[in-house]
């Protein structure tokens, strides 16, 4: 291999190994209704992508509680540090707004108090949403998919659902979150540099 050719594959390595982050992803439910599933990506230094996804029959998001403003957070979570306060929702898929997040703290949930949560939108299940919900925090003095963690209940997420047998209530994740792959994107830059280094001994015929 000519020396023009490795140092073109060796730079779109470099930049893969760069942008390759592990996510992380929390299975659930471990009590409460089931199911659903949340993964971190590390965007930048100060994004945190949020996935939460219904799984195993469970069919909605719901607003369920009462009085108003709503007995159970929508989906809740707990950030540790300058962050919990700190940080900002800046983009969230309908039909949430950004208006539904919300940094005071919350107990209503049955699993312990969290210090983030989302609100529902609607009245029970009759929006009929069935997610994923998506959204992105972010926050000017830094936040890592570490900064999420366990309550003093042990439980890192709760959301309120619409169970496979039509049951409504709230559903808990206490089960610590494991590395999966970072989404392909190790995979398509390595793709990257086989091009590149194709390419260069094609031009060299």
């Amino acid at each position: 291999m000519r020396a023009s050719t490795l140092l073109a594959v060796l730079t779109v390595m470099s930049f893969s190994a760069q942008l390759a982050k592990a996510d992380l992803l929390f299975t659930g439910s471990q009590s409460g209704l089931c199911c659903f599933n949340v993964l971190l990506q590390q965007v930048d230094s100060d994004t945190v992508h949020v996935v939460a996804t219904l799984t195993q029959g469970a069919t909605y998001y719901v607003n369920s509680g009462s009085p108003p403003p709503p007995n159970h957070p929508g989906f809740a979570f707990n950030l540790a540090g300058s962050a919990q306060s700190g940080a900002t929702m800046t983009v969230v898929n309908s039909p949430w707004t950004l208006a539904d997040y919300h940094t005071t703290l919350t107990d209503n949930t049955g699993g312990g108090t969290f210090t983030n949560w989302v609100l529902n939108p609607g009245n029970g299940a009759n929006l009929a949403n069935t997610g994923p919900l998506i959204f992105n925090l972010h926050y000017n003095g830094g936040i890592a998919i570490t900064n999420f963690v366990a309550n003093a209940s042990g439980n890192y997420f709760a959301a309120d659902i619409m169970d496979k047998n039509r049951a409504t209530g709230m559903s808990f994740i206490s089960d610590p979150g494991v590395n999966v792959p970072d989404g392909g994107a190790t995979v398509m830059l390595f793709g990257m540099a086989l091009a590149v280094g194709g390419l260069v001994t094609w031009r060299r015929k």
